[in-house]
């Protein structure tokens, strides 16, 4: 570039919010360097900075965009750390990282241009706006537990019920909280939504699973959210139209054409220590109602030890 900036002052504000904006994406703005460039002021004050100051500002909101980028293209965590036999094999469109580079520095929109990095997925989308709404919840002081005790039905009246609508309300799953201590048809509707939503039984019974997934504190959503955003930055890119999905913790197979869901069905995983692998590949064939034989690991660890437990 002839020692010229890349990133003009009147620029530098824009690229600040666009690093900023990392953290809608689960991501840290820290990472990308927004505390050193916050520090610089806003442009009115930057054409008194000393050449070498500005020179190396320049660099670190190159290197910021650069590594945002590419965050959001491949994720920040290297999957193959977690397991060895991931093997993402991805690049950006096959460029070159200072093809990007020069793309965004003469980019007119510099966030809509980083945006495009994204992954363009339903699901992505979806759980950027849960961030969102969860981080609101988080701030505004999350939600109260409910106190520990038997299963709450519909028809019950105790101080326990109200606890279980001001928990609902300030999920969103009811719409108002209310000092009512009934349990009516109004706040069976709002259990049995938010029990569709975990994956729960839809029974409109407060029992221990419920109960569970109710007391989580919305610290825990918010970095469940996180990482699954993680997740999807591995795996989302670059998907046709037409997909199946395998929700390993949700133990469902899900079939979607165009963002939306065409069909589903139950799905057998693995345990915790022997667990499902995690991959992403093109089908090749599919077998309906196949034969299924003991596969030798159940067998030696799961049925053998039942029957000699229980002959």
């Amino acid at each position: 570039r002839g020692f010229q900036p890349a990133w003009p002052l009147q620029r530098w504000p824009e690229i600040r919010a666009v690093l900023q904006s990392s953290s809608t994406d689960g991501l840290f703005p820290d990472d990308y360097h927004v505390d050193a460039l916050q520090q610089a002021g806003d442009d009115g004050s930057l054409s008194d900075m000393p050449a070498a100051r500005q020179a190396a500002l320049d660099l670190l909101l190159s290197s910021g965009l650069i590594r945002l980028v590419y965050h959001l293209e491949f994720g920040k965590v290297d999957p193959t750390s977690l397991n060895a036999d991931w093997r993402p094999q991805r690049v950006i469109d096959d460029q070159a990282p200072l093809d990007v580079m020069k793309a965004l520095a003469a980019s007119p929109d510099i966030a809509a241009t980083v945006d495009e990095h994204r992954p363009r997925h339903v699901f992505y989308r979806q759980m950027r706006q849960a961030l969102a709404k969860y981080t609101a919840i988080l701030q505004a002081g999350g939600w109260k537990p409910v106190d520990d005790g038997p299963a709450l039905r519909p028809g019950d009246s105790a101080a326990r019920v109200r606890q279980l609508r001001d928990r609902l309300a300030a999920s969103g799953d009811l719409t108002a909280s209310g000092a009512s201590e009934e349990f009516d048809a109004e706040l069976e509707a709002a259990v049995r939504r938010f029990q569709k939503h975990h994956g729960l039984t839809g029974d409109g019974i407060v029992g221990a699973d419920t109960l569970k997934a109710l007391n989580t504190p919305v610290e825990a959503r918010v970095a469940q959210i996180r990482v699954n955003l993680e997740r999807a930055r591995w795996v989302l890119h670059e998907l046709d139209s037409r997909y199946v999905v395998v929700d390993i913790a949700g133990f469902e197979v899900v079939d979607v054409q165009e963002d939306g869901t065409v069909w589903r069905t139950r799905a057998q995983v693995g345990r915790p220590y022997r667990s499902t692998p995690v991959f992403r590949s093109k089908i090749d064939h599919l077998v309906l109602n196949p034969t299924w034989t003991v596969p030798p690991t159940i067998l030696r660890d799961d049925m053998l030890p039942a029957r000699r437990k229980d002959p």
